[in-house]
């Protein structure tokens, strides 16, 4: 079934919220919709993987926190445990691209699309609009390009996705994924959050200017 032929209510809008954008000043906090997450575990080696996956165009990552693609993108979020992340394609055709190379009997396939909230973060003030949430150091945390992370954003659990939306052009963008029955709460947070993370961003650039007239 095409995943287009429902149309469901996103996070925001089971509570009662109307707006899924907020822009400020070149920064903005968006809602994702239509994203689909595909859960992948596999008791395959890496050697076998990587063979039975050649020419599919995905690429699985070996270590925690590290990421590669841009649609589909592949997170491993623990060994041999990775989330599949696309704007462009169905769950059905991710699937279908990984049954066909992998061995049924080692690997487990959960379609995970319904289950998060997708936040994308864009402009200078994501690090510290995140960094105001927990202990991660997000401004270097960018100087290590396309990368992802679990942790609590405020005690909310989140897997973060540092990377280039498809495109080619664009710049690099933070998604925050996390669980449906909290994307509200953490939607109001954020923009609670955002005209001082705005300020933040706009000192540093100042503090940044006046430092060079200082060698």
């Amino acid at each position: 079934m095409n995943r287009t032929a429902w149309k469901f209510d996103t996070p925001l809008e089971q509570a009662g919220l109307a707006h899924s954008v907020h822009k400020t000043d070149g920064h903005e906090l968006s809602l994702l919709t239509s994203i689909t997450l595909l859960r992948l575990r596999s008791l395959q080696t890496p050697a076998e993987l990587q063979a039975s996956l050649h020419g599919s165009g995905l690429h699985l990552p070996q270590l925690p926190n590290q990421a590669s693609g841009q649609d589909p993108s592949v997170l491993c979020l623990a060994p041999n445990d990775w989330l599949l992340f696309s704007e462009s394609l169905s769950a059905e055709r991710l699937q279908q691209l990984l049954e066909e190379r992998m061995n049924p009997r080692l690997k487990a396939l959960s379609n995970q699309s319904s289950a998060y909230a997708v936040f994308r973060l864009n402009g200078g003030i994501a690090p510290w609009l995140l960094g105001k949430n927990c202990g991660l150091d997000f401004r270097k945390g960018v100087a290590l390009g396309q990368h992802c992370s679990r942790t609590r954003l405020n005690h909310v659990p989140a897997i973060l996705h540092y990377h280039q939306p498809s495109g080619g052009s664009k710049p690099y963008v933070f998604d925050v994924m996390i669980e449906r029955s909290l994307a509200a709460y953490s939607w109001q947070l954020f923009l609670r959050q955002f005209p001082h993370a705005v300020e933040s961003e706009q000192l540093h650039g100042a503090f940044y200017e006046r430092s060079k007239l200082y060698p």
